[in-house]
């Protein structure tokens, strides 16, 4: 019994640091795509900018 336990508490542990990985993986790829967006945003409105003159 003590055994078994011990293997729920780890995969329990396991599991939330793999949700965590998991969390923080997402978010860097949200705001990599919002900077990249943003950038290019940016880029198009400079490049418009640039055109009327």
């Amino acid at each position: 019994m003590r055994v078994s336990l011990n293997i729920v508490k780890w995969s329990l542990r396991t599991i939330l640091k793999l949700l965590i990985f998991a969390v923080v993986i997402s978010f860097a790829i949200i705001k990599l795509v919002f900077f990249v967006i943003l950038v290019i945003f940016s880029l198009g409105a400079f490049a418009s900018k640039m055109h009327k003159f």
